[in-house]
C-alpha cells in the first residue's frame, strides 16, 4: 500500500514519508493511515497470530540485573571520556580554544568594571552592599 505516492530511488524512504505527510493535506494523510491500517489487519495481523498460535510458550526469566555501584558507573564514564578524548583531539583543541576566547571577551567585557569608585568606598560600604 503506498497510496498512490512513489518514493524516488535517490531518496531516503523515512525523508521521504515524513515530507509526504508533512506536506499533504490532512484528509489524504487520515485516507493513507487507514489503507495501511486495513492491509496491516488484512495481511500481516493473521501472519502473527498465527507465528503466536504455533510458538512454545516459553516461561518467563526472572532477571536478576541489578544496578551498578556507582564507582563501576563513574569508571565507565571516565573510560569512555577519555576514549573520546583520545579518539577526537581537534574537538578537544577546538574546546580549549572555544574557552580561551569566551575568557579573552569576559575580560574584555568587564574590564575596569568597579574602578570608577576608590577603594576606600567599597571597603566602607562592604557591608551596606550585601543586602
Amino acid at each position: 500500500v503506498n497510496g498512490g505516492y512513489k518514493c524516488p530511488s535517490n531518496y531516503n524512504p523515512a525523508d521521504f514519508v515524513l515530507h509526504t505527510l508533512q506536506t499533504e493535506p490532512r484528509e489524504n494523510v487520515l485516507a493513507l493511515a487507514d489503507a495501511y491500517k486495513r492491509d496491516f489487519e488484512e495481511s500481516v495481523a493473521p501472519v502473527i497470530e498465527e507465528v503466536r498460535s504455533k510458538a512454545i510458550h516459553v516461561p518467563e526469566i526472572r532477571s536478576k540485573a541489578r544496578v551498578a555501584p556507582m564507582w563501576v558507573q563513574l569508571r565507565e564514564l571516565l573510560k569512555r571520556d577519555f576514549r573520546d578524548i583520545i579518539r577526537n583531539p581537534s574537538v578537544q583543541i577546538i574546546k580549549l580554544v572555544m574557552t580561551i576566547v569566551m575568557a579573552l571577551i569576559m575580560g574584555c567585557v568587564f574590564f575596569d568594571a568597579g574602578k570608577d569608585e576608590p577603594e576606600t568606598y567599597w571597603l566602607a560600604n562592604r557591608n551596606h552592599n550585601r543586602d
